[in-house]
């Protein structure tokens, strides 16, 4: 005779019930992971996995000769980017009396609450790679101001140039090192096309130390740089259309390539979205602007950019050293970034389903657990995150006036 199958002896099936909920969640809440190049790295096959980053072909206008069969021929360049896959896990622990009385004894809401913090998480960690070593930094008082934090110059010509530290006369005898936090980018050259960084440290001779990004190969006196420091960007300085703007002419100087449609994209903050609605510039052109475009967290697609809403911005202290290096948030400067394609690359696991949500309740078999008091719902994936391109992202830095 059959036995009577219950939520105890096929528990299999609830968890997939949970699992769909987590998973659907998470693909709703996410943004910035759904602009990504994504690589997966087999089972038993390592943890690192690596890109290989195309520069833009040179532009010529000269015609070749007739019935030239050489003429015309280019080089192709690049470099190798290399990224690695981590573990990320949290989890929850709830009494079984919690259980018993709870008004969703089920814990429905916290598989939806572990789904949308799993989304959050995995577009935190891609905004964080994008800021810190993966951006062109452009200030959004730069149009208004004088530009005394903001140097754009070729590297000199110097044997102690390498992929750490940089020398160039230019930046010599600023008395407040302004650039001793300043955000740095790489973005022409023969060898370094590309690259950015945040900087260590910085010296009155004119000697940066780039961090955390180092580029693979050494400067030479081909190589464009940018670097832009913090330092006196303040709470007034906020977002407006003059400042998209001219962060789109750089992305577009820069050669972006651009997402379907044609669009450049662009995660939006609270406090940058509410400044920006204030703007003029912004509203004269939202105002007439009818779409039926419905992605998830679509806002508006203005000046080429199409702007997607998140809650959680990239946000670090403004002009305070050695505070470069990580997400902060109770900063006081926000980074905003305009992003082509091609700028962020996401390492997976092959074979593994992604973000997964784990329900474990304690049974006979659990010596942890004599009382089987305890129950815990965690969530976990493993991802890793890699700037693949710099010069593929513009870094718009500013002040908010808060909600």
């Amino acid at each position: 005779m059959a036995s009577t199958q219950t939520t105890a002896t096929r528990t299999e099936m609830m968890q997939t019930y949970y699992d769909n909920i987590f998973l659907e969640e998470c693909q709703e809440r996410m943004v910035i992971g759904n602009w990504v190049d994504v690589k997966k790295i087999p089972l038993a096959r390592g943890n690192d996995i690596s890109w290989f980053r195309y520069y833009p072909l040179d532009i010529t206008t000269t015609a070749i000769t007739e019935g030239s069969a050489t003429q015309g021929q280019q080089d192709f360049k690049g470099q190798t980017v290399s990224g690695s896959v981590a573990k990320h896990s949290n989890y929850q622990k709830f009494s079984e009396l919690f259980k018993l009385t709870a008004r969703d004894p089920k814990l429905k809401q916290l598989a939806r609450l572990n789904g949308e913090a799993a989304a959050k998480t995995i577009d935190l960690l891609l905004l964080t790679e994008c800021i810190k070593n993966g951006s062109f930094p452009i200030r959004q008082d730069e149009l208004g101001k004088s530009e005394t934090y903001s140097i754009e110059a070729t590297v000199d010509t110097s044997t102690t140039n390498d992929s750490v530290t940089i020398i160039d006369a230019e930046l010599a005898g600023n008395a407040n090192n302004y650039f001793a936090e300043g955000h740095f980018c790489v973005h022409k050259g023969t060898t370094n096309y590309g690259h950015g960084s945040t900087v260590a440290s910085y010296t009155s001779v004119g000697n940066i130390l780039v961090l955390d990004n180092a580029a693979p190969v050494d400067y030479d006196n081909s190589s464009q740089y940018r670097i832009v420091s913090t330092t006196g960007l303040t709470a007034t300085d906020i977002i407006d259309g003059t400042s998209i703007g001219y962060a789109v002419s750089r992305a577009r100087e820069l050669k972006f390539y651009t997402f379907s449609g044609g669009f450049f994209r662009c995660p939006l903050g609270p406090q940058a979205e509410y400044d920006l609605q204030k703007d003029t510039v912004y509203r004269a052109i939202a105002e007439y602007q009818k779409s039926d475009y419905a992605e998830k967290g679509f806002i508006k697609a203005l000046w080429g950019v199409q702007f997607y809403r998140i809650t959680i911005p990239y946000l670090r202290l403004i002009g305070t050293t050695a505070t470069y290096a990580d997400y902060n948030e109770s900063g006081n400067m926000y980074c905003t970034p305009i992003m082509g394609r091609h700028a962020l690359g996401r390492v997976d696991l092959s074979g593994y389903a992604g973000p997964k949500i784990i329900i474990k309740n304690p049974g006979p078999q659990t010596m942890s657990e004599p009382h089987d008091e305890n129950s815990i719902v965690g969530r976990k994936f493993y991802m890793g995150q890699k700037a693949l391109n710099a010069a593929f992202v513009i870094n718009l830095l500013h002040g908010a006036t808060g909600l």
